[in-house]
């Protein structure tokens, strides 16, 4: 039974030589990144923690590489260079250019970042080709390379908007019904020109005001509103219909209200007169008999039980 031995130097050495020679580099750009690794604070600041071992704790590591700790067990110092694994960390001054590569000609994000994963690596290098617009995406279409291909390939292939804009609404109304059905919301009855609602204005707690509804406005479940001196826009959540009062009843016709111009006796401006119908039809006896109504705060209606009551 063979037993696991220690790794000489010489072994050490033959895989650090086996990893460089298979880097995806030529000798002139290693030596460029070297020399941006130099003038890098951070990847040097890295390499030495590197060299010298990390802390047990992110805790104990210096704020300005702290998000190499969580990679500290991939990271090593070759040649001058840091490599997490077999890939080279490319150093802040140099992203940008390596993106660009990484990017030209490309298929998509998946490609991009397998051929990403064969050579280059720093932190949140997913995150950034993810986020970097990849160039078919804007031509909608294959973008052309070295590589031979036919021409009809490389046609626009763009989809249709109306089919798009349709599949997009239907794909939101989806996701309401969805939250409404979670939440138990419902839609309230919509509102129509004339209907008399009850609202709540500025620096009021009760729903007191009674407003008039004018007309529909442009946005969704929105109205406009007449509170006898100004004109509101309110969503309908806040507006509460309320039977029409008979003191807000349509004015009468024309034809029901004497003309005083006219040369009449004061019998006949007495006989017109009764056919005025009054805002109230209550008797005198009734009337000695009225309570004043309290509402809470939500608008409805207290009623004492008829034991409480005084006036029976």
């Amino acid at each position: 039974m063979l037993q696991d031995e220690p790794l000489t130097t010489e072994d050490v050495q033959a895989f650090v030589d086996s990893v460089e020679s298979t880097r995806p580099a030529t000798d002139a750009q290693l030596e460029r990144i070297r020399e941006a690794s130099r003038h890098d604070a951070q990847l040097q600041k890295v390499m030495d923690v590197t060299l010298k071992g990390w802390p047990a704790g992110v805790e104990d590591v210096p704020y300005q590489i702290r998000e190499f700790f969580d990679s500290r067990g991939h990271l090593s110092v070759s040649d001058a260079l840091l490599t997490y694994d077999d890939r080279i960390v490319i150093p802040a001054s140099m992203r940008e250019e390596i993106l660009e590569r990484i990017h030209t000609g490309h298929q998509g994000i998946t490609k991009c970042r397998e051929r990403a994963n064969l050579s280059v690596w720093w932190p949140g290098i997913s995150k950034e080709i993810k986020s970097k617009t990849p160039s078919e995406l804007i031509m909608g279409r294959q973008i052309r390379t070295t590589v031979p291909i036919m021409a009809k390939v490389l046609e626009p292939k763009l989809p249709n908007h109306a089919t798009v804009k349709k599949a997009d609404a239907k794909a939101k109304r989806g996701y309401k019904e969805s939250f409404d059905r979670r939440n138990g919301t419902r839609e309230l009855p919509p509102l129509q020109p004339g209907d008399w609602v009850r609202t709540k204005l500025e620096n009021e707690k009760q729903w007191t005001t009674e407003a008039k509804v004018v007309s529909k406005d442009q946005s969704p479940r929105s109205y406009i509103i007449d509170t006898g001196g100004r004109r509101l826009r309110r969503n309908r959540r806040f507006l509460r219909k309320v039977p029409t009062p008979a003191c807000h009843d349509t004015p009468e016709d024309d034809s029901l209200i004497p003309d005083i111009s006219s040369e009449s006796t004061p019998t006949d401006i007495q006989e017109e007169n009764d056919v005025i119908p009054v805002c109230s039809d209550t008797s005198p006896t009734s009337n000695l008999n009225l309570v004043p109504e309290q509402r809470t705060s939500s608008g409805r209606l207290v009623r004492k039980p008829i034991r409480y009551r005084e006036d029976l």
